[in-house]
């Protein structure tokens, strides 16, 4: 049963790939999130994206994978994991991590609920090795990429990580790590703890549309011309 199972899913998500290489749709996300964020800073040349799922549902990073940008998918359930290197065989300079991004090293539990697993929370663990439900290594960014060894500047950061958002910034070194642009689930943070670890860092907050938020490194945000695209952009608001 286990090897029919695997091998629908091979010709699901085969069927799909193809299909994607034939006929791109004109926005990934849920809410047209790459399309605002590609208006913003133009060509996309490097990305990070935690939380990725499956590289491809409700990807705020796909279309730029598609445009050949190097990017890093961090995803900790295995399923979603294996989906998401599956869809992103076609982009060389993708790359995908099984792994969870907080601001601790160590082991989380993960949790999976929603539609295909499509909502993933993690909890940390004092201790692994138990068996008895799904674990994977924790790190933070900072330390991800010097153990990835990640040589690329980065233009955009994704995160959705169902409510653990603050703590994914809590472990960056913003003295050490930059980015353009970052776009960050809200709708289980609120937006005013997310801007005490941002703003300091330089940047400012752009853009959102009630679940989604867009910052901007300042000097960006100054010259991005917030209003017009709002006005441009149906359901989104300058007035964060």
């Amino acid at each position: 049963m286990k090897l029919i199972h695997y091998l629908r899913l091979m010709k699901l998500l085969g069927g799909r790939l193809w299909q994607d290489l034939r006929s791109p749709v004109r926005s990934y996300s849920q809410h047209q999130e790459d399309l605002v964020v590609q208006e913003m800073l133009g060509t996309v040349r490097s990305f990070v994206d935690i939380g990725a799922n499956d590289g491809f549902t409700f990807s705020n990073t796909r279309r730029f994978a598609r445009q050949k940008a190097a990017g890093l998918y961090f995803e900790p359930e295995r399923g979603s994991f294996w989906k998401c290197r599956f869809l992103n065989i076609p982009f060389s300079r993708v790359r995908c991590v099984r792994g969870g991004v907080s601001d601790y090293d160590g082991i989380g539990v993960v949790q999976t609920e929603g539609y295909q697993g499509l909502l993933t929370r993690i909890t940390r663990s004092q201790s692994s090795g138990h068996g008895l439900r799904p674990e994977v290594r924790m790190a933070t960014l900072t330390d991800w990429i010097s153990k990835l060894r990640w040589r690329h500047s980065v233009d955009l950061v994704s995160i959705d990580v169902e409510g653990g958002e603050e703590s994914v910034l809590r472990g960056i070194d913003f003295k050490t790590f930059s980015a353009k642009a970052w776009v960050i689930e809200t709708d289980k943070t609120e937006i005013a703890r997310l801007n005490a670890l941002l703003v300091p860092a330089g940047y400012s907050p752009a853009l959102t549309n009630g679940l989604n938020t867009i910052w901007l490194a300042v000097g960006l945000a100054d010259g991005a011309g917030l209003d017009s695209i709002a006005r441009r952009w149906p359901g989104w608001n300058a007035n964060v």
